[in-house]
């Protein structure tokens, strides 16, 4: 299994920076951490290659807080047969720009058993519109447009393949 309490983790301002990724993870608990990161705070992700499950993971008593991604993730990166028995308990996200939480299939991963108790989300209103970076040193445009992200996102998704460098 895998074990983190009382990690503080601060990101950047780039993509894939995200906090704590948990690979083909079984029996992890993840708890009193604070994350702020660029990209998603929290994954539970399969990677490519690994067929081991996720399963039996355990995330509570956390502060997220995304400049740009999710802060509850699993997936996109769903290389595993099953991703199940997942709980976020008792934890806050400060701060989104994406979707609070998400769910996303990319590949073949059945998932299930996922749930979310007693989650606080924090809402100012100076969220702004997800914008993608395209080169290294781009800064984000102020935006003053209304956004508000979406409490719950779910998507199943056909994975593409891509480099660093490729222009989205």
């Amino acid at each position: 299994g895998f074990y983190c309490n009382d990690v503080k983790i601060i990101g950047c301002w780039r993509y894939n920076s995200d906090g704590i990724d948990m690979q083909n993870c079984r029996n992890a608990h993840v708890s009193n951490c604070f994350v702020r990161t660029y990209d998603d705070c929290i994954c539970v992700k399969g990677d490519r290659g690994v067929r081991t499950n996720c399963e039996h993971i355990l995330v509570e008593n956390c502060v997220f807080w995304c400049d740009w991604g999710h802060a509850m993730e699993i997936g996109l990166e769903t290389y595993a047969d099953k991703i199940t028995d997942i709980r976020y308990r008792d934890c806050t996200v400060m701060r989104t720009n994406l979707d609070f939480l998400h769910i996303g299939c990319a590949d073949y991963a059945e998932i299930s058993d996922v749930s979310y108790e007693n989650i606080n989300l924090e809402f100012t209103g100076d969220e702004r519109e997800p914008y993608y970076q395209k080169a290294d040193g781009e800064e984000y445009p102020a935006n003053n447009t209304p956004y508000s992200p979406a409490l719950l996102g779910i998507g199943i998704f056909h994975h593409f393949e891509y480099s660093v460098g490729d222009k989205f």
